[in-house]
């Protein structure tokens, strides 16, 4: 039997990690366990559910973001770099702007995949705090083309911690949820 009381803790305690992301130095080492954690957790529901997609939703979601994440700091980098210099030529510039565009876009069709995800988790376990999670992840990454608004997916996060803890661990009454879905 797969224990609740554990899925508890991974998926919470992964999500604070994630939370932890902006951290300098150590930000993206946090995030990387916290994605595993989650990714545990979410492995665990997908077994007592019988619902493989899940996992494998969350497993695409979670690369594509990484790959995006890396493409859109690649891109920003170069679009700062290349903007700033006067005579750069117009083919640099117009490449940055499309390598930076193309990890917004694919941000967002991981976003669209985690917030699949998180709205199940609200319906599973009756609770809306998943459902904002889905939400705020989602919205985020589709207003972090300016990157100010990023933080709106880490407090995406935050909701998705507030989900994972807010689990009620009374097993009659999350198997009889289960069984009903």
């Amino acid at each position: 039997m797969i224990d609740v009381d554990k899925i508890k803790f991974l998926g919470g305690f992964g999500s604070v990690l994630v939370i932890l992301s902006f951290l300098p130095y150590i930000g993206f080492i946090l995030a990387l366990i916290g994605f595993f954690l989650i990714g545990i957790a979410f492995k665990q529901i997908s077994e007592l559910k019988q619902e493989e997609y899940m996992f494998k939703d969350f497993l695409l979601g979670t690369i594509i973001g990484f790959v995006a994440i890396l493409i859109m700091l690649l891109g920003f980098k170069i679009v700062v770099s290349v903007f700033s210099i006067p005579d750069s030529p117009l083919l640099s510039k117009i490449f940055s702007v499309i390598l930076y565009m193309s990890g917004w876009g694919l941000l967002i069709i991981s976003a669209n995949f985690l917030k699949k995800i998180y709205f199940y988790l609200s319906k599973v376990f009756s609770t809306d705090a998943f459902k904002k999670a889905g939400e705020l992840i989602y919205i985020g990454a589709v207003l972090s083309i300016i990157p100010f608004f990023a933080v709106i997916i880490l407090i995406g996060f935050l909701f998705a911690a507030v989900g994972f803890f807010s689990i009620r661990t009374v097993s009659t009454q999350i198997n009889s949820n289960i069984l009903e879905l």
